[in-house]
């Protein structure tokens, strides 16, 4: 990759991460509340109560960026069938391009396919050929720029058994050589295969200490627990694949002597869950206060 064609990609990198803060409202929230619900120490029972009120109040069914601040539907994303839209603001993309040609970065949703996910065996042939295209170039892209410096300087950590899903997905694993099944989405349809994964969970590498911190969890292991990744490719699986949190290293050595912060910037701020519920949060979840 040429010098003039990394500038250019970051540049698209860094104007995607500004859309992001768009989405606050419609992605990730889970995993913002799972930090938040550790910073007051909520129990499972409230958490999950806490999730079920914010599902309710916000709707949140899609993953998509809001437009003229109401919910798109799957038919207006595909513009009539033709086209799929990108959250880049790329709005005709034709829907046999498995990638942006705005951004030439964030890939197609796969909600966007139809039929994908609740008819799977009513998805065409071609939207199946295109899912494979799109598996063979994510994993090309991930490969060329997996041994690359950092554009920044700074690197970032991906819980190792997210990093395995995937690979399972990428290969189609459907015999346990990465993974066993029983932690994969496996579609319905065998002519699809391994869905992709989830977003990012790396809050399974934290805990908090005597002083209530949120911290690196202790005897982590790299490359057994997490993998530590350069800007380019945490960027590509953060914004293609969404999740968190973002956890800084200065270099890609150990996880805990280069330990720089812990980012949920990039997610729904705290301060708008807390303000939004502040009620329930207050009354710890009484039995008025449950549903909102």
């Amino acid at each position: 990759m040429s010098q003039r064609e990394e500038k250019g990609i970051f540049g698209s990198i860094e104007r995607l991460k500004s859309i992001q803060i768009d989405l606050q409202n419609f992605i990730n929230y889970n995993l913002e509340l799972d930090l938040f619900s550790m910073n007051i120490n909520l129990n499972s029972q409230e958490k999950d109560n806490l999730f079920k009120s914010i599902e309710k109040a916000y709707n949140l069914q899609v993953e998509f960026l809001k437009i003229e601040n109401q919910h798109p539907s799957i038919n207006k994303i595909l513009s009539k069938g033709k086209f799929w839209q990108c959250i880049c603001g790329g709005l005709y993309n034709n829907l046999s391009e498995v990638k942006c040609t705005s951004c030439d970065f964030l890939y197609r949703k796969i909600e966007t396919i139809p039929y994908f996910l609740n008819q799977p065996e009513n998805v065409s042939k071609n939207d199946i050929k295109i899912y494979n295209l799109r598996k063979k170039s994510e994993a090309i892209e991930i490969q060329n720029n997996f041994q690359q410096n950092s554009e920044t300087g700074n690197y970032y950590v991906i819980n190792y058994d997210w990093f395995l899903l995937w690979k399972c997905y990428i290969t189609n694993d459907i015999n346990d050589k990465y993974l066993p099944n029983k932690f994969k989405d496996i579609s319905n349809n065998n002519l699809i295969g391994v869905l992709p994964p989830q977003p990012i969970d790396n809050m399974v590498l934290l805990d908090k200490d005597f002083n209530n911190k949120i911290v690196i969890k202790k005897n982590l292991q790299k490359n057994k627990d997490y993998i530590i990744v350069n800007d380019i490719i945490w960027n590509f699986f953060s914004l293609n694949f969404n999740g968190g949190p973002e956890i800084v290293l200065s270099n890609n050595d150990n996880i805990y002597e280069s330990f720089l912060e812990i980012n949920g910037s990039n997610f729904q701020s705290y301060s708008k869950i807390k303000e939004r519920f502040a009620d329930v949060i207050e009354n710890k979840f009484s039995d008025d206060n449950i549903l909102l």
